[in-house]
């Protein structure tokens, strides 16, 4: 068992790290960063669709299959109008994020008036993530849209892989606390036991 939760936190750990790694590259590198995941992303929609497109054409008489074509088309058109009009999708993950920021920032507000911990790790994230997608929606139709919105996923990425970090050695010395405590306490039933045993004897 103490193998599978250090290797999941080993994981975990890995996973932050590489977080961390892409968010500074996107920060680095914004223009080449935006037009790389743009083009992919794109390439992978077209994709999607293309593929469902096919499936309905495969087996036309189900009606999963005419939902999946529908979604097939909606799949191209967003990855063509990705392709053609990247900039919409700057507002689009800023009101993402504002939504994401609102939900840690309730989330933090209702562990802070249950007296619960790390109510402050969730009210500093959503805070951040708020103002970050905030800055993308005012920033949506200007010039450093491309540059905001690579340096709104570069930021929020290394916020983000640290937040994990902390969250996940927060949880360790809390189970390390957790753990002595559970250690003192058989031990003081230890001893109590024994008390007793030899309070028998003695009596004896």
């Amino acid at each position: 068992m103490k193998d599978i939760f250090a290797e999941e936190r080993t994981k975990a750990i890995l996973m932050a790290v590489v977080m961390i790694v892409f968010g500074s590259l996107f920060i680095a590198l914004p223009e080449a960063s935006y037009n790389v995941i743009i083009t992919v992303l794109a390439w992978i929609l077209i994709a999607i669709g293309i593929y469902f497109v096919v499936s309905y054409f495969l087996v036309p008489s189900l009606l999963l299959n005419s939902i999946e074509f529908i979604n097939g088309v909606l799949f191209i058109l967003l990855g063509v109008l990705l392709l053609r009009k990247p900039e919409i999708y700057v507002a689009l993950i800023g009101f993402v994020g504002i939504t994401i920021g609102l939900q840690y920032v309730g989330t933090g507000l209702n562990k802070q008036r249950a007296h619960a911990e790390g109510w402050w790790q969730d009210l500093v994230y959503g805070t951040v993530e708020f103002a970050l997608g905030l800055v993308l929606v005012i920033l949506n139709y200007t010039e450093v849209a491309k540059n905001a919105i690579m340096i709104y996923l570069g930021a929020s990425l290394i916020f983000y892989g640290l937040f994990v970090i902390v969250s996940i050695f927060t949880f360790r010395k809390k189970v390390k606390a957790v753990k002595k405590a559970i250690n003192e306490a058989v031990n003081q039933s230890a001893y109590v036991q024994d008390a007793k045993v030899i309070d028998t004897k003695d009596n004896k």
